[in-house]
């Protein structure tokens, strides 16, 4: 009877690390058939779901490691709890962890489906102490922010579930370094920038878009002070009319710079001052910056 019971807390185990995975990992839309709402609001509260699963695996744990000891020590003595600890061990990684994580991975909406009345019974026997530790352990959250790290975590749990593409933690942790970066690290140096001289004719813009193909070109005087910015599509209009350059400091981090061509609707900033630029950026310089190189069509 004594082994039976260590048994049946191990399955026990099992049963609540599958719900943790299966409650997560469980898409609503699957389950608009099965107990509707009442599934709806358990998905809805994941904390309610880790709770539940969290303090039933302790007890399942506790409680099979004590029935295996038990009958161990009954047979074989003082060497009965090495015996306990191994066979606890073993059974409860396979049996209790491994095994129902991977069959509640890959048959998450079933499970959910199957097991909610009884998985909603238990989240309701430990309501009182949940509630009861959320009171002791409640702390001033406002205004917290969270961190990159955790961020970074959650996109890596997502991964590991099944929510999320297997590449998606590298490409998000290279968005977040981005974000880091200033307009001197992606700008184009000013020497390289292709520019248009002041006074030019439909000509030279014609020649510059056979050999560069590019669609704006900053305009300078005689002495490289910038005096506009020039679309080749007003040559379609006969317009003659340069843009207002946008000016930023070197040191404006990239994610501000695509809020303020967000904002005027631009493609282009310079990087510097009128008198004394430094380079230039594109929206394009910032969007390789978040999701690799672009390549242009020929």
């Amino acid at each position: 009877m004594t082994l039976l019971l260590a048994f049946f807390f191990i399955l026990l185990q099992g049963f609540f690390s599958g719900s943790e995975t299966a409650y997560i990992v469980a898409k609503p839309v699957r389950l608009i058939k099965g107990k509707g709402k009442r599934i709806f609001k358990i998905l809805e509260s994941p904390e309610t779901v880790l709770f539940t699963t969290l303090i039933g695996t302790n007890i399942s744990v506790v409680l099979s490691s004590m029935f295996f000891t038990q009958f161990f020590v009954e047979i074989a003595g003082h060497k009965g709890t090495t015996y306990a600890i191994i066979c606890g061990a073993v059974l409860g990684l396979v049996f209790g962890e491994y095994l129902p994580k991977e069959f509640a991975r890959n048959f998450a909406e079933p499970f959910v489906d199957k097991t909610f009345g009884i998985f909603n019974i238990l989240t309701a026997l430990f309501r009182p102490m949940n509630v009861l530790i959320n009171k002791l352990s409640k702390r001033k959250e406002k205004g917290k922010r969270i961190t990159k790290s955790e961020l970074l975590s959650t996109v890596k749990l997502g991964e590991s579930m099944g929510l999320l593409g297997k590449k998606t933690s590298p490409k998000f942790a290279n968005i977040m370094k981005a974000f880091e970066f200033t307009a001197e690290d992606v700008m184009n140096p000013w020497d390289f920038v292709v520019k248009l001289k002041k006074g030019f004719t439909d000509e030279d813009v014609k020649r510059l878009i056979e050999e560069e193909g590019f669609s704006r070109y900053p305009v300078v005087d005689e002495k490289e002070e910038v005096v506009g910015i020039f679309h080749v599509k007003d040559l379609l209009f006969r317009k003659r009319k340069l843009r207002t350059p946008i000016f930023v400091h070197s040191k404006t981090r990239i994610a501000r710079i695509f809020e303020i061509m967000q904002n005027a609707r631009e493609h282009m900033v310079i990087v510097g001052e009128k008198r004394n630029p430094l380079g230039m950026i594109t929206l394009e310089d910032i969007l390789e910056e978040f999701v690799g190189e672009i390549r242009s069509e020929d």
